[in-house]
């Protein structure tokens, strides 16, 4: 390459890492036991745990959040401290891959809530959620992602293999530019997010469940619903503040 289009290589490399500000990050390497992951300090959950038959453990490298027989179960992992953002202006990024030997289907399978007053048990039905997206399962093997406030949902992935969810987030009241996983440039208007999966943009252009509210917490879980046997892995979880 020739020096000068290194050069605006490299400065390019450099915005695009200088566009985000990482508030938190874990990608589940460090143990393979939950209490490095739970607990006062940096990049830690408040509270991992289960109830009603829920399961949470560590499996290949990542946190496992499963539930058997007992569709009441429930399997957690939540953030109550607050994640240091600035702006409500957000990237969360993180792998899931949804174990492909459930039964039953329906929505609420996996919940991923940002915002404030969150449950230490993971049921935030409460007026607390800023945002919010559902794994949703159907027959078996096939899952998507749904909006639950709207309903509004993606085409069907296949499970058995990590999904890469990309989710950019503006709360704010001016719209705001990104750089999607495709390289590509991207204007969120105010109060909307877009989710990706890998480099699909799969749900554009969704609004923000409640601006009023700010994402302070972050809640990961799964809960009460007709479907059982249901698991799911959480890898290389990043959140990260857009720059202005």
């Amino acid at each position: 390459m020739r020096p000068a289009l290194l050069l605006l290589s490299l400065l390019g490399c450099g915005l695009s890492h200088a566009a985000e500000r990482v508030v938190f990050s874990q990608d589940f390497s460090a143990s393979t036991e939950l209490a490095a992951y739970s607990g006062p300090g940096e990049n830690r959950f408040d509270v991992i745990g289960a109830t009603d038959g829920g399961e949470v453990g560590m499996a290949f490298g990542a946190l496992a959040l499963s539930k058997g027989a007992n569709g009441k179960g429930s399997a957690f992992a939540i953030r109550l401290s607050p994640l240091g953002l600035e702006r409500p202006v957000l990237h969360l990024a993180c792998d899931i891959t949804v174990s492909p030997e459930w039964q039953g289907k329906g929505g609420n399978a996996l919940a991923l809530v940002l915002g404030e007053d969150l449950k230490r048990n993971a049921n935030n039905a409460a007026p607390g959620r800023f945002a919010q997206l559902q794994i949703a399962l159907d027959a078996a093997p096939a899952c998507w992602l749904l909006e639950p406030a709207s309903r509004v949902s993606s085409r069907r992935f296949v499970a058995g293999e990590p999904l890469r969810l990309g989710w950019y987030i503006n709360g704010s009241e001016a719209p705001v530019f990104y750089t999607g996983p495709d390289g590509a440039s991207y204007q969120l208007p105010p109060r909307t997010m877009d989710a990706w999966i890998g480099k699909a943009r799969t749900l554009p252009g969704l609004t923000v469940q409640d601006p009023a509210r700010a994402p302070r917490q972050l809640s990961i879980g799964i809960g009460g619903s007709g479907l059982t046997h249901a698991s799911f892995l959480i890898d290389n979880l990043v959140i990260a503040e857009l720059a202005p």
